[in-house]
């Protein structure tokens, strides 16, 4: 049985209600306003992340981050990753976990084109497609965290050296460990 799964943090919180498609056209919350699993699912089951997972997930992400920050990551792509005098921890937040789990709940191992927030935040999305053991009952989240991070190995260090900046509905590829990102 195969599950999508797809994990998104930043720093920020929004409160009002909002009219997603106002906000991008393709925005995951309008293209997918039902919480019902998509038509290309099969056997899907979605996964309950628990607080403790969602700590977890977190904490990885940011020790990750860290050694990046520090200058401790040499693999890249033609460099190694620069150090980082900036880069910031990220935390959970429910509002985009939503959207990607309204994602994930399509089915489909691609990035979506929009999931900003109602305040105009613009996170990062890792994906990951894996199954279940038929005796394993949830993801095994550091094994996950693991396998984004490794991409690293593929990210050009030389490239990663002026501040981020974002635009609504941008995906951006490797922003977990981008200096100046949220998230």
């Amino acid at each position: 049985m195969l599950r999508l799964f797809v994990l998104v943090a930043v720093l920020g919180v929004a409160a009002a209600a909002t009219d997603y498609c106002k906000l991008c056209p393709d925005h995951v919350m309008c293209k997918y306003p039902s919480a019902s699993p998509g038509k290309a699912c099969k056997n899907y089951k979605k996964p309950t992340i628990s607080a403790s997972d969602k700590e977890l997930i977190v904490r990885l992400h940011n020790e990750y981050r860290n050694k990046v920050a520090l200058g401790q990551e040499k693999r890249g792509k033609n460099n190694p990753q620069p150090s980082a005098s900036n880069m910031r921890k990220i935390s959970w937040d429910d509002e985009i976990a939503t959207y990607a789990q309204r994602w994930a709940d399509q089915c489909t191992f691609e990035h979506d084109t929009c999931h900003t927030t109602k305040d105009g935040t613009v996170s990062g999305q890792n994906l990951l497609l894996g199954g279940l053991a038929p005796n394993q009952t949830k993801p095994d989240w550091t094994a996950a965290v693991k396998i984004w991070y490794e991409e690293v190995k593929d990210r050009d260090g030389s490239l990663n050296t002026k501040p981020f900046k974002s635009e609504p509905c941008l995906w951006l590829a490797r922003r977990p460990v981008l200096s100046d990102s949220s998230g």
